[in-house]
């Protein structure tokens, strides 16, 4: 709590918000039909762009969970126009935007938009690499998930998409052998393989997430 509240409600008289800040937290971990009356109360209390982005971001997650993805998107949109440069806020409203099927292009220059503003953001690269692969750009999808793993190897997501990129090349060694990397960071074996066999069937991909329980993940929060 000290970490995500570093630099927020820092003024004497905005002590309550702070107190707000921590019981919304504990809340949303423990307790989730409690929160929303916290975060309205947060909305009021919010003044500059820190303020507003933690608030923000943290009903954005209440309302994922609550599949509520049209207020989740209004919560990004308010985070974005305070602060147009929170590449953390656009890689999450491209994402949910994004319905896996159609405009992969237009959906790739967003990313890359986002990746521009936050050059070394695991999390970005590895949907870069993801639509890469949907576009059969192979050898591009494994630039950005070295990438990737480069900034944080703990991920599973770039491994996976290391694996079905060298199975789009035919490479069935390497791909295998990111496969095994993926499954041991927390993947799903079996999920990997039906999106190989698509591959390998010439079936279009809609998605190359694996179903692991970090799918969407921001800094330490994650999302099913």
């Amino acid at each position: 709590y000290k970490d995500v509240l570093k630099g927020v409600f820092e003024s004497e008289e905005k002590v309550k918000a702070r107190k707000d800040t921590i019981l919304a937290l504990y809340f949303y971990n423990y307790n989730m039909g409690v929160v929303s009356s916290f975060f309205k109360k947060l909305k009021r209390h919010a003044e500059n762009r820190y303020e507003i982005s933690l608030v923000y971001m943290l009903d954005t997650f209440y309302h994922l969970d609550m599949y509520n993805e049209e207020k989740a998107k209004e919560s990004l949109r308010k985070i974005i126009s305070v602060d147009s440069q929170n590449a953390d806020a656009l890689h999450l409203l491209y994402l949910l935007e994004y319905d896996g099927e159609n405009e992969k292009e237009e959906f790739f220059e967003k990313l890359k938009n986002a990746l521009s503003i936050n050059k070394e953001n695991p999390y970005i690269l590895n949907s870069c690499a993801s639509i890469c692969v949907q576009l059969k750009k192979y050898d591009e999808g494994i630039e950005y998930a070295n990438r990737a793993i480069k900034v944080d190897g703990s991920l599973c997501q770039p491994y996976s998409i290391l694996s079905l990129a060298y199975a789009g090349l035919k490479n069935d060694t390497e791909s295998e052998k990111y496969k095994n990397q993926a499954v041991s960071k927390g993947a799903d074996g079996e999920i990997i393989d039906l999106y190989i066999n698509d591959i390998n069937e010439g079936v279009e991909l809609c998605c190359a997430y694996d179903d692991s329980e970090d799918v969407f993940v921001y800094n330490n929060y994650k999302m099913k």
